[in-house]
């Protein structure tokens, strides 16, 4: 596939994906368990590594990188499944697993080399990470709402940028959001490991500085008021 076409794939993937999600959340709200949003995950992201088979690596493998990736987003979708009585510790460490994961994953993809799908990929599967986690701490954690404010972010920007003109047509890639995604997972998995008031508070930690992250990330985009793309 050419490079261009490529980008529109992943660009497409990414707009779908992100409003499938959305409505997901809506759906596990409603339901009280996690289960709609493994669903609607499994069905949406093997779709796209099935898509684009072929484009997968420079060489058209599957790659160890992208296997490694793929245990993180399947991870979740099975965690999603978990019974509502799973301790909290089980979770954390599940959590902390797949958060560690994200390591091996980038360094298999230095060792033979990284590709757009599997970068792509990835920043998908953290953004997935980060959006179970926040609702998992409103439904089970006692948290409220606020946390998916965190765990909805990627969505509504890449949502934003499919409906509004921006300055630019691709997504922001920066050393400050690698930090924002690990300061908002390890917040994350200090609510649910401590569920006190001590836990909550490094959750809002982690919540805040991804917040900003993102709003570095829609002035970068956007920079003047909104027009609806026609």
């Amino acid at each position: 596939m050419e490079p261009a076409a490529l980008e529109r794939e992943l660009a497409r993937f990414s707009h779908w994906n992100a409003l499938a999600l959305v409505l997901a959340t809506l759906l596990s709200l409603g339901a009280g368990r996690l289960w709609p949003l493994g669903i609607v995950t499994a069905f949406s992201f093997s779709s796209f590594v099935v898509r684009l088979r072929g484009n997968w690596t420079s060489t058209g493998a599957f790659g160890n990188a992208n296997l490694a990736t793929c245990i993180r987003w399947a991870s979740v979708v099975v965690a999603c499944f978990a019974p509502d009585s799973t301790p909290h510790s089980t979770v954390a460490l599940l959590a902390l697993g797949i958060f560690l994961l994200d390591a091996v994953d980038g360094w298999l993809a230095r060792r033979s080399g990284a590709s757009r799908f599997g970068a792509h990929l990835d920043m998908e599967s953290d953004a997935l990470l980060v959006l179970w986690l926040a609702l998992w701490l409103h439904l089970f954690g006692g948290l409220g709402l606020w946390p998916l404010g965190a765990g909805l972010l990627r969505y509504g920007y890449v949502l934003s940028m499919a409906c509004f003109r921006t300055r630019r047509d691709t997504e922001r890639r920066s050393q400050f959001a690698r930090y924002g995604f690990g300061a908002v997972v390890i917040g994350f998995l200090a609510g649910v490991a401590l569920p006190n008031q001590y836990g909550a508070a490094l959750a809002l930690v982690g919540s805040l500085w991804v917040g900003v992250s993102f709003a570095r990330s829609f002035w970068w985009a956007f920079g003047v008021p909104l027009k609806v793309r026609r």
